[in-house]
């Protein structure tokens, strides 16, 4: 991964394609997220953020998904 950045999807800016390196276990809602798509591996795009930093939308597999900032804290990427 030499020459990328590696960051949390909450602290990725709004408008950057990156790809997920990991998803933390502890996570309580892992599993659903993986059935969503966002997996390691997985190309995601974020789109935006809401007015109070909530939710988070992010673009995978061709669907806009909106997730708690809270859960984009567990996911690292890298772009």
């Amino acid at each position: 991964m030499e020459g990328l950045l590696i960051t949390t999807l909450c602290d990725l800016p709004a408008g950057n394609a990156c790809t997920i390196i990991g998803v933390d276990d502890s996570l309580p809602v892992k599993k659903r997220l993986d059935e969503l798509g966002l997996f390691t591996g997985a190309d995601i795009y974020k789109l935006q953020v809401g007015p109070q930093g909530n939710p988070v939308a992010v673009r995978v597999c061709g669907a806009v998904l909106a997730l708690r900032a809270d859960d984009t804290r567990y996911i690292s990427v890298a772009y």
